[in-house]
Formats: structure tokens, C-alpha cells, sequence
């Protein structure tokens, strides 16, 4: 089934996953008095990337610098602040 076929709920059980399995979040020091949580998910497949941009209007997308000649290009999504609240 495709992803746009899916019931919202559906889309965040997917989603979900997803960020269980190549995400990461924190909470970062950002100057003295300043803190702020960050989410981010890396990986290979851009298409799954795009659909947390457009299914959360919200965050960025970046290539990700390749190390090492035999790796393949990583797209990473991310997102911070009370953006990165509202999707966790």
C-alpha cells in the first residue's frame, strides 16, 4: 500500500518507526542560558526524508557530507525547538 493511501494514524505508526530506527533526539546547550530540543533522521532513502517534511510542514532537509567513497549520499531531516515537540 502506498504511503498516501494510508490513515493519518497509519502514517505516524510509519513515521514512528522510522524515527525509532534511524532517528535521534536531544537536548542541547545553545549559548549560556539557552536550551533546545533537536530531532533528526538520517539516511539513505530521500523519499522517506521527504515524507517527514511534507507530512509534518516543518524542518529542514540537507545532504549529508559522504566520509568515504564506497558510502551512498544521506539526506537528513531536522527540526528544533517547539517544532521538534509537536512531532515527538
Amino acid at each position: 500500500m502506498s504511503f498516501s493511501k494510508l490513515s493519518r494514524k497509519q502514517k505516524i505508526i510509519f513515521l514512528a518507526g522510522v524515527c525509532e530506527g534511524e532517528g535521534s533526539f536531544g537536548y542541547w546547550c545553545e549559548g549560556k542560558n539557552r536550551r533546545r530540543i533537536r530531532l533528526r533522521i538520517t539516511m539513505t532513502d530521500g523519499d522517506i526524508i521527504m515524507r517527514f517534511k511534507d507530512f509534518f510542514n516543518c524542518g529542514s532537509v540537507m545532504k549529508v557530507t559522504i566520509q568515504k567513497k564506497h558510502h551512498k549520499q544521506c539526506l537528513s531531516w531536522g527540526v528544533g525547538g517547539l517544532d521538534a515537540l509537536r512531532v515527538l
